[in-house]
């Protein structure tokens, strides 16, 4: 968060702090609060700004001061304080996905199979909750929940000397999720997780090999591949909430062996024109065998 927006409001950083991801949707609401139809707005004042060579961001705080100019300085300080303190705040992975193992897991092999280095907050790894009570990002900021000791084991210190509350009560509470319960079963997040992390560490063609999207049959299905120094592997995801068995239409890879996956498949093969997935399902491989 910027200091510029931090005095004023937690969740007013929200408008101007993120890219294009989720600044547009918060953006917005603060135009629909002032009597301005957003799309119009983007395209007459922002845009231009940026065809000008301006960059985005700051074309958007100048078309925003001119237009609180423009309405009698109506965009004050105290204006943004109040917007901001009716924004709801995010929810976290967990919570976004409703709690569903299977979603869960499908997003965060998506983002270890993709090119570049992936980001785990911490808590992710255990599927943390968050404190919507809190302002903006706080809420998913809550203390690391290590055991189920007072005060989820991050601290011994009086709950009231804190600088974030724990959370403590419902499904997420630390004493029903925590690091130490989750180490001690196998089928857990945290287990499956590090098991993520191995995976992509044997597969460094992931991080930085060239990629390209494999088209299928199958428009719910996403495939991509990463090749470099002779070595190749392609993820497969199955975004549906359906079974699907996919064909790749690329003849280039003649031969997959499983790396990863939703469950134990069976043995393509070399069958690379029918490859089953379950609903949310994921599957890694690695290509044994390419055509020149």
């Amino acid at each position: 968060m910027t200091f510029a927006t931090k005095p004023v409001s937690y969740r007013i950083g929200v408008v101007f702090d993120f890219d294009d991801t989720l600044v547009p949707d918060t953006v917005d609401a603060l135009l629909a609060s002032c009597g301005i139809d957003a799309c119009r707005f983007r395209q007459e004042r922002i845009q231009p700004l940026i065809d000008n060579g301006w960059d985005k961001i700051l074309a958007r705080f100048y078309a925003l001061i001119e237009e609180s100019k423009r309405q009698g300085n109506k965009i004050t300080q105290q204006y943004l304080a109040k917007f901001g303190e009716e924004l709801a705040p995010f929810n976290g992975v967990t919570k976004m996905l409703e709690g569903d193992r299977r979603r869960i897991e499908l997003t965060y092999s998506l983002l270890f199979s993709l090119p570049g280095t992936p980001l785990l907050r911490y808590g992710e790894e255990i599927g943390m909750g968050d404190d919507l009570s809190l302002f903006g990002r706080d809420s998913v900021r809550t203390l690391m929940q290590w055991s189920d000791a007072p005060n989820g084991g991050f601290s011994t210190a009086s709950p009231d000397t804190l600088p974030r509350p724990t959370i403590a009560e419902g499904e997420y509470g630390y004493k029903q999720l925590n690091v130490t319960e989750q180490q001690r079963n196998p089928n857990s997040l945290i287990n499956w997780m590090e098991h993520l992390i191995r995976i992509r560490k044997q597969c460094p063609e992931l991080g930085w090999g060239k990629w390209q999207i494999l088209e299928t049959d199958e428009s719910g299905v996403f495939a991509h591949s990463c090749e470099g120094e002779g070595k190749a592997v392609i993820a497969v995801h199955n975004l549906s909430n359906k079974p699907r068995t996919v064909t790749l239409k690329s003849h280039k890879y003649t031969h997959l062996t499983d790396l990863f996956g939703d469950r134990q498949y069976e043995t393509l093969d070399g069958d690379l024109q029918s490859i089953p997935l379950e609903a949310y399902g994921y599957r890694w491989f690695q290509v044994t065998g390419m055509s020149q």
